[in-house]
């Protein structure tokens, strides 16, 4: 349903320039197409959200590291194993830059070990740097 919809949604978002809403979409059509083995549909809309990144807009109504997580599953399905790597970093140097400085300290286990996103994101670049 989320492919079959998203052309036409995505010119409207853009006609309108609700990029972070594109962003959003490209991220929920790449993982709906991964849904689908559907590898190729993946990756190009992973690229797309990626570049949306690139020109400065972050995803509306989306944690923004779950956008760089479903672009490094789509991409790593892809065979694209540098760009996955760009986009996994992307997301966890964003968790660690960005938003862990703002946690307070009794909530920093959650933020990194119950959150799904968070913790699989920096699970993955620990085993990524041979470290896990």
């Amino acid at each position: 349903q989320v492919m079959v919809q998203a052309a036409a949604l995505a010119k409207l978002l853009a006609a309108k320039e609700r990029f972070g809403a594109l962003l959003t979409l490209h991220v929920h059509m790449a993982r709906a197409a991964l849904a689908e083995e559907r590898t190729d549909a993946a990756a190009t809309a992973a690229r797309a959200a990626l570049r949306l990144f690139d020109e400065g807009y972050a995803p509306e109504s989306m944690y923004r590291p779950e956008a760089h997580l479903v672009a490094w599953r789509a991409l790593t399905q892809a065979g694209e194993h540098r760009e996955a790597a760009a986009a996994l970093s992307a997301g966890v140097d964003w968790i660690r830059r960005c938003a862990l400085p703002q946690v307070p300290a009794p909530f920093l286990d959650s933020f990194l070990h119950r959150n799904s996103v968070n913790r699989e994101m920096l699970a993955a670049a620990t085993a990524a740097n041979g470290h896990g």
